[in-house]
């Protein structure tokens, strides 16, 4: 069973992002922008885990279709700003389909 509570990570074409919990329901997470800004920077696609599914999707697109808004979690008076959306879930696939073996 994949563990979906560790970090962020690079792959050679993918931020992989795996999220544990939804928000409002069994579709919608929510991403803080560090790893969106990420994702833009290093021209990776965001690949996003969950439990339930999996979506690849252009950073770029998932900001533009997303609600932001800020959460305060970690450090009090600092809210982080979070992209919310609902994801449009493929079944799981294994995840050393998108590792690269030069």
């Amino acid at each position: 069973m994949e563990n979906f509570t560790e970090k962020p990570y690079t792959l050679q074409k993918y931020l992989v992002v795996p999220l544990s919990k939804s928000i409002y329901g069994t579709a919608n997470y929510a991403i803080r922008d560090k790893w969106i800004d990420l994702a833009k920077r290093t021209k990776r696609m965001l690949l996003i885990r969950t439990p339930n599914g999996q979506e690849i999707i252009d950073p770029k697109r998932y900001q533009s279709e997303s609600k932001k808004f800020l959460m305060e979690k970690l450090i009090p008076g600092h809210p982080m700003t979070m992209y919310q959306r609902t994801l449009k879930l493929e079944p799981l696939q294994d995840i050393d389909k998108y590792k690269f073996d030069w």
